[in-house]
């Protein structure tokens, strides 16, 4: 159980470490000089996150497809590095 409660942390890091890139994002967009761009990749027709600037206003926006994808890529990290640390120390 410790073990979940240790990749559960995991994966919400991961989760605070997504919404932190993609907030901040545009301000090093907007200061190496570009003013207009447009970034929304979908998966499975839902979009990632979504990066708009146009002149100096600027939307960013962490979406819930790239929350739940970070949270599942944290835990399962932490679950294969905990595998090949385990099997290394017998």
């Amino acid at each position: 159980m410790t073990t979940f409660f240790r990749a559960l942390m995991g994966g919400i890091s991961l989760v605070f470490l997504y919404a932190l890139i993609v907030l901040i994002t545009p301000f090093i967009i907007r200061l190496s000089g570009i003013t207009h761009i447009e970034s929304s990749p979908k998966i499975l027709n839902l979009p990632l996150y979504v990066i708009k600037i146009e002149g100096s206003k600027f939307v960013a926006e962490a979406t819930w497809l790239g929350l739940i994808l970070s949270l599942v890529a944290g835990t399962a990290f932490y679950y294969l590095v905990h595998f090949f640390t385990r099997n290394r120390s017998r």
